[in-house]
């Protein structure tokens, strides 16, 4: 199911919605539940549509280990690829004329080529989470979560009724301590990144 290569018409079929119901799925890495808002935004701008469900989806905690076909009928070769982060197979002619970084070794580029320091990074992330912090308080997301909730392996059901990624604690100072482990003298953590 998490790696369903059509989830957006699994998901429909798992809601109920109807065999009738299209469902399009949107593969954009970090980008594709933004685009999907775009795209259903403009679909109904054009008068092609009158209601859209559009979403995002991302368990990087379930991304597989793969293991690519043998190239030959008894091959020896036992390569593994993590998918949490990066390509699962690289394509050797897109990676010689264009490379195949990852989201974040993508980040570390940009910084570079921009003189985009850490310490402005780390100043961005926090100015961000801080921002996050008093929209909270006002109670802006709640407005725009549903909440779902979802039975246990063990005990009474759990409701997810906020977004788990802000960290209203988070400071300038919290954010120099973490590790850049993308490149060798690197900017981008785990708390600038996104």
């Amino acid at each position: 199911g998490e790696d369903n290569r059509n989830v957006a018409r699994m998901a429909v079929l798992l809601a109920n919605l109807g065999e009738s119901i299209t469902g399009v799925t949107v593969n954009r890495l970090c980008g594709s539940g933004m685009d999907a808002l775009l795209i259903a935004a403009r679909a109904i701008r054009a008068g092609e549509a009158d209601l859209l469900i559009a979403g995002g989806v991302e368990s990087m905690s379930r991304a597989p280990f793969v293991m690519p076909k043998a190239d030959t009928g008894f091959s020896r070769k036992a390569e593994i690829f993590d998918t949490t982060i990066g390509w699962r197979f690289v394509n050797g002619l897109m990676n010689e004329r264009f490379g195949t970084d990852s989201m974040p070794e993508t980040a570390e580029n940009v910084a570079a080529e921009f003189a985009i320091s850490r310490e402005d990074q780390d100043a961005f992330a926090a100015r961000s989470q801080a921002r996050c912090a008093r929209a909270t308080e006002r109670g802006i997301p709640a407005r725009e979560i549903a909440p779902l909730t979802l039975p246990a392996r063990r005990g009474d059901p759990v409701t997810v009724a906020v977004d788990e990624h802000p960290r209203a604690d988070t400071t300038i100072a919290s954010l120099s301590r973490l590790k850049a482990p993308f490149r060798v003298n690197g900017t981008v953590t785990a708390g600038n990144a996104s």
